[in-house]
């Protein structure tokens, strides 16, 4: 019930929130499915952040991948510390939304915040976006 309740798009923010009040009950599938979940709010993808449970690596890879995840999100997985976090970067430069639809504001934080082959990454999409490539 938990495993198809966190894919349905139409579950409340509340009900989201939830799934981080007994992590350790809920398990692995469960927050992976609600990690890609394309009606995840804002709130609940700072909670994949902030909460300290099982599957954190695996989880943050299915939100990396999640194309609806917003610019604050993707920010968080530059800025936060987390276990295997150049795995997850990747994960994210997988996304075809990443560095989508950003203000240059936002740029600038991916730029400051981003380091090694991911700073080159993150810069090679800002000229993507300057030249006007889809």
């Amino acid at each position: 019930v938990l495993w198809s309740l966190a894919r349905n798009e139409s579950i409340a923010p509340e009900i989201q929130q939830l799934f981080f009040t007994e992590p350790h009950e809920v398990g692995y599938a469960v927050l992976c499915n609600l990690a890609g979940n394309p009606s995840i709010t804002l709130e609940t993808q700072r909670l994949f952040f902030t909460e300290d449970y099982e599957w954190k690596k695996q989880a943050l890879k299915n939100l990396a991948l999640n194309e609806s995840i917003a610019p604050d999100t993707q920010l968080l997985f530059f800025t936060e510390q987390y276990k295997d976090k150049d795995k997850v970067l990747w994960n994210l430069t997988g996304n075809w939304k990443f560095l989508r639809n950003f203000t240059t504001a936002q740029w600038l934080q991916f730029k400051n915040a981003a380091r090694g082959e991911m700073r080159l990454l993150v810069l090679s999409k800002r000229l993507e976006k300057i030249v006007g490539v889809p």
